[in-house]
């Protein structure tokens, strides 16, 4: 995630910017380019300025990820599924090999969180450990976008199963085990609903 992209200030895409030979002679240089997600015409020093805010945010993101997970033991795949939600199924969880694969896909998922961030909007993204009898089992990431965005919320739960494998459990709609463990670590009464 060092490398920073051009990034439309709008929408958030990737732009693909071209300066030719003669373009970079050229007196005045490229100025503005079209972004080609939602056709506005883009400044040049506005997507180098959103492209860095976002590398900033999601490496951020990123790092806070890493770590938690590093902190999560082993667990049989039984019991991970349970430390993740009671009643879950290998059929609504999906298998993530990698760390690196891990932290990519958390960050794609997260990703209008982030332009929201980017743009200093009032958006919010938190990583928190689960925990079970003082030991940790899970990881949950909460986010919620601005209320320009529309108030979405993102809820993920993970758990390692292996040296190096995951699993990941994007609900459908949100199951209050992230919100219950934060209010949890934030001294509040625990409600369960």
């Amino acid at each position: 995630m060092s490398a920073e992209f051009h990034r439309c200030p709008l929408c958030a895409t990737v732009l693909e910017i071209h300066t030719g030979i003669w373009k970079r002679l050229w007196p005045f240089g490229v100025r503005e380019t079209t972004c080609r997600s939602c056709r506005h015409t883009v400044a040049i020093r506005d997507a180098r300025v959103m492209g860095q805010s976002f590398a900033y945010w999601a490496a951020e993101l990123r790092q806070h990820l890493l770590n938690a997970v590093k902190k999560l033991p082993n667990l049989p795949r039984e019991e991970a599924l349970n430390a993740m939600s009671r009643g879950l199924t290998n059929e609504q969880t999906r298998n993530i090999a990698t760390s690196e694969s891990l932290a990519h896909f958390v960050v794609q998922m997260c990703r209008p969180i982030i332009a929201d961030q980017a743009h200093g909007r009032t958006a919010h993204v938190e990583v928190m450990i689960l925990e079970e009898r003082g030991k940790p089992v899970a990881v949950g990431v909460l986010g919620k976008t601005s209320a320009e965005s529309g108030d979405k919320d993102t809820e993920l739960l993970l758990a390692r199963i292996g040296t190096d494998q995951y699993l990941v459990h994007l609900p459908l709609k949100l199951l209050g085990r992230v919100q219950e463990a934060q209010r949890a670590q934030r001294g509040e009464k625990a409600l369960r609903g």
